[in-house]
């Protein structure tokens, strides 16, 4: 499993099910750095793509509008006391709409408004790398399912850790928000199939299992993310009927 912050993956991880690559960028040539960190390290916690093969590779992908909410409670949003060596922890202290609006219009660093799922593309060719894709909203029992059809385990969820103290997330957001914030994920929105008026994911492009890897390509370093080979703004028409990887639902 390719762990993304703030998806659930620390807990899902606890299970001896599921071996965690944790934090890790996944590369295909030498050089690339893990946009999660800064400095020298970056380029030490990245994972070679030839190092997937013979595995089943998962990761956890959650609606950004509720994605959104968990990370500024780590970066100490909601808290008295929060992560104040965090580099996001002075933006997080002036509010939550300043928080977000920072992040939205910043290129550097991660998260930022390029791809906030963005290990679960290869760089810099921006091959996708997960054989199935679970979601937050409904982790336990996409996991449960998962295990028993695919390996006739039991998969025993593990008790969450709550980091963040924050409300509802929808009580964060006015209009404006919500519809700037669709605005600069648009893309990521509608390959996972979220939106603001659903919780859980419906009608994305890649969901479950992942028929094929090559339907969806994001490159960050150029911010061209690529559906069946051409450029995909998410302001496509009926572009779920058409590319949806349709094989995904049968496996």
């Amino acid at each position: 499993m390719i762990h993304v912050p703030k998806t659930g993956g620390t807990s899902a991880s606890q299970s001896p099910l599921i071996q965690s690559l944790n934090h890790t960028s996944i590369v295909d040539k030498p050089g690339q750095s893990n946009p999660l960190y800064g400095g020298p390290r970056s380029k030490n916690v990245v994972t070679f793509i030839d190092r997937l093969k013979g595995w089943r590779v998962t990761g956890i992908v959650r609606n950004p509008y509720i994605w959104l909410v968990s990370y500024a409670g780590f970066a100490g949003c909601f808290k008295k006391m929060g992560h104040y060596q965090h580099y996001d922890y002075p933006h997080a202290k002036k509010g939550f709409e300043y928080l977000v609006k920072t992040i939205m219009n910043r290129e550097e660093p991660w998260p930022s408004r390029k791809f906030i799922f963005t290990q679960f593309w290869s760089q810099p060719s921006g091959q996708f790398v997960l054989d199935h894709v679970f979601h937050t909203e409904q982790l336990d029992q996409e996991l449960i399912t998962y295990f028993k059809q695919k390996h006739n385990k039991h998969y025993k969820p593990a008790a969450r850790k709550q980091i963040g103290q924050h409300k509802p997330y929808r009580t964060y957001y006015n209009d404006k928000l919500v519809e700037e914030v669709f605005k600069a994920w648009r893309r990521e929105f509608k390959i996972f199939g979220y939106d603001w008026e659903h919780d859980v994911a419906h009608d994305g492009l890649l969901s479950g299992a992942v028929a094929n890897k090559a339907l969806v390509s994001y490159c960050r370093e150029t911010d061209v993310c690529l559906v069946k080979g051409k450029p995909f703004t998410g302001l496509e028409k009926n572009y779920a009927s058409t590319t949806r990887d349709t094989n995904a639902s049968s496996k």
